[in-house]
């Protein structure tokens, strides 16, 4: 499959400001426990949250440390 057949079968959402906000609040409180994740996680868990998305499917163990702090599903595939 290419990617276009792919893009055009799937649902792609953007970073809006909100997203920004719940990211930027995700990386605080990471930070505040010292629980250090990439952060393009942080955005990705953000929009996740604000899209109401209610779990993620992932190789990145990183997401455990999100899920420490937020409702979301981390399911590590």
């Amino acid at each position: 499959m290419n990617i276009r057949a792919f893009l055009g079968r799937s649902v792609v959402f953007s970073l809006d400001q909100n997203a920004a906000e719940e990211s930027s609040r995700i990386m605080g409180k990471l930070f505040k426990l010292r629980l250090p994740v990439n952060a393009l996680d942080t955005l990705i868990a953000g929009i996740a949250i604000t899209t109401g998305t209610d779990a993620i499917a992932t190789l990145d163990k990183d997401y455990m440390q999100i899920a420490k702090i937020t409702d979301l599903e981390i399911v590590l595939i």
